[in-house]
């Protein structure tokens, strides 16, 4: 269903299903988390939709979304409709919930919701996010454009991608100590001072020593 408007300046409206009205990113550099993905989701079923997608559309039949990925495969989950807004980037796209009043509990919870969901959803590709900034436009526009520049540095998405054998090239061949694995846990202050306290009666010369007699003292079934 297309609205196509009587004057030059307004956009050109199309009502279609998800699939047809935009497709994913396929280089997205933002993989988002579990727990983004589920208030979202959440947000959504209860609500409806609130924020808008972003895409690009120029030469293609069906624009690339590149703001708004998940925003939208949870759109084609639920079964939602897509409204395409072609504008020229001198406009800006107002999303207007005529069914929610402003200061009602649904217009705050939404609020709340959307700013969560970009807080707890963020999750960078960062093998994605370097791939993308090696192609040679990319870089000249980083070189650009400072702002842009430090937001990627800031990203992690300096990264260069090594194939194994230039990684063993440059750092040595690993060993099996580079496979130990790292285990973090948070603990109370209290438990922290028992523990400091059990380490120091172990016997070794060194931390991974005396931690190596403190398993080895635990009985395990």
């Amino acid at each position: 269903m297309n609205y196509k408007s009587n004057r030059a300046n307004l956009p050109v409206v199309e009502v279609k299903p998800p699939s047809e009205a935009a497709s994913p990113d396929l280089h997205n550099t933002n993989k988002h988390t579990q727990r983004g993905r589920g208030l979202h989701e959440n947000s959504m079923r209860k609500r409806g939709a609130f924020r808008s997608i972003a895409s690009a559309g120029k030469g293609v039949s069906i624009p690339v979304v590149y703001a708004g990925n998940q925003t939208l495969e949870i759109a084609a989950q639920l079964g939602m409709e897509v409204i395409n807004v072609h504008t020229n980037g001198n406009q800006v796209v107002n999303v207007v919930r005529d069914d929610i009043a402003p200061g009602s509990v649904e217009a705050i919870a939404l609020g709340l919701e959307d700013n969560e969901i970009a807080k707890q959803s963020y999750n960078p590709d960062l093998e994605i996010l370097a791939a993308v900034m090696a192609d040679p436009a990319m870089q000249a526009l980083k070189d650009e454009d400072k702002l842009l520049a430090g937001l990627v540095k800031g990203m992690g998405g300096d990264l260069k991608i090594q194939s194994l054998d230039a990684l063993a090239e440059e750092y040595g061949e690993p060993t099996a100590e580079d496979f130990w694995p790292f285990i973090k846990i948070q603990v109370s202050v209290e438990i922290k001072e028992k523990f400091d306290k059990v380490m120091l009666k172990m016997s070794g010369s060194n931390e991974m020593e005396k931690f190596d007699a403190l398993i080895s003292s635990i009985k395990l079934s």
